[in-house]
Formats: structure tokens, C-alpha cells, sequence
């Protein structure tokens, strides 16, 4: 669902959070949904992003 934004310290825990809020999320935006397509099933993809730094040697 395009709009979810969430946060976890593990994949897993993203996951569990992404599930957990996707049901609000597409009560909220049913009416941009087609009809056929309320009930579901829904699929969902986790794109995460990770950043860090690391030194590096000059």
C-alpha cells in the first residue's frame, strides 16, 4: 500500500509492524481502492532502508 511508512530495529519487527497498522491504513484509503479488490488478499513488500558509516583507510 503506497503511503505506509513504519519503522522497526529488525526485518522481522518491521514486518510485524507493517502488518499490524496495513489493516487502518487500507480502511482509511477504501475509497481509492477498487471494489473487487477491497477484500483482499493483499500483498505486501518491505523495501527497508539501512545506512552506517565506516571509516576508511587515506
Amino acid at each position: 500500500m503506497p503511503g505506509l511508512v513504519t519503522e522497526g530495529e529488525t526485518l522481522e519487527h518491521l514486518r510485524e509492524r507493517a502488518m499490524a497498522v496495513l489493516p487502518e491504513l487500507l480502511a482509511d484509503n477504501a475509497h481509492l481502492i477498487e471494489p473487487d479488490r477491497r477484500e483482499g488478499p493483499h500483498a505486501l513488500r518491505l523495501v527497508a532502508f539501512h545506512e552506517s558509516t565506516m571509516p576508511v583507510a587515506a
